[in-house]
């Protein structure tokens, strides 16, 4: 089952496989911190040496810190005292033993959204009104990429330029007919939402030194003329992490060109060609989805 799929209506949150909280479940959100407002900006600002002012530095979102309070909303009928209505969110919640990120997807507003996070701190108060089955706690998640993304992942994909046909044949004859136009090699990628996205490529063979370009600002992604992605094969380029695999193995020394580059909101039109010959089965395969601040 792909992410958020568990949710169905406003105010409901899934972690790991399962909703912790529902409008109509034994847990309902009772507050929430974190989630729509920015996360907080490192401003990069430095004060001008003997001059009043300062010197104006890159702005960048630090960790997004998201805090949810559940509340039980109520004790099952027939059920005296505390029934311990947290077990099931104490037991989603515990630590493994080499946490990383996880998928944590929350509903609030007009559709879900999706971070990737580790569940840092929890707060249960045992006081008398836990006894009586008033049972609450706070969970903090840390999501270290602050953006919000949308659930749906989006994809686009493009072949290499078609080979040219015909040409002139002599003698000449006139009138000259020229080759057909190559095949169009671009694909248009839209981020539907308000910041800067990050897209996967993959690359499948045969395709000796792919170059992957932003058509738009003339950045390249240029990998090495004697490199070659066989039939078979899947080179990953990951420009979030800036990772390149081929087939799970780092290849990263093979990208001899690297102007790394984000989808900003709206199109992007980005081009595959190779430093090789041309073969119909080579792809470039974009994924990514919209994202928020």
């Amino acid at each position: 089952m792909a992410v958020g799929e568990l949710l169905t209506q406003p105010w409901s949150l899934e972690w790991r496989g399962q909703v912790l909280a529902s409008p109509d479940g034994p847990l309902v959100i009772s507050d929430l911190h974190g989630w729509l407002e920015q996360p907080p900006m490192r401003a990069g600002r430095t004060d001008r040496p003997g001059r009043h002012g300062a010197i104006t530095g890159q702005m960048r979102a630090s960790a997004r810190t998201i805090e949810v309070e559940f509340t039980a909303a109520g004790l099952p009928d027939g059920v005296m005292g505390c029934a311990d209505l947290l077990a099931p969110l104490r037991a989603a919640i515990a630590p493994t033993e080499d946490p990383g990120d996880e998928p944590l997807v929350l509903w609030v507003g007009d559709a879900p959204e999706l971070v990737y996070a580790r569940c840092e701190r929890d707060a249960i108060p045992t006081d008398r009104a836990w006894s009586l089955g008033h049972e609450r706690a706070t969970v903090q998640w840390v999501a270290s990429d602050p953006r919000r993304y949308m659930l749906d992942e989006l994809s686009a994909s493009v072949g290499l330029p078609g080979a040219t046909s015909g040409g002139l044949v002599f003698p000449l004859v006139f009138p000259l007919v020229f080759g057909d136009n190559p095949t169009p090699s671009a694909m248009v990628l839209n981020n539907p939402g308000t910041v800067a996205t990050y897209p996967l490529y993959t690359v499948t063979g045969p395709a000796p030194g792919p170059i992957i370009t932003n058509i738009d600002t003339g950045q390249v992604l240029a990998f090495a003329s004697s490199f070659t992605v066989n039939d078979g094969d899947r080179l990953t380029v990951d420009t979030d992490q800036r990772t390149v695999l081929l087939n799970g193995v780092s290849r990263r020394d093979q990208l001899i060109t690297a102007q790394w580059w984000a989808l900003e909101p709206g199109s992007t039109t980005v081009s595959f060609d190779s430093a090789g010959a041309y073969n119909p089965t080579a792809r470039l395969t974009a994924r990514w989805r919209g994202a928020h601040m």
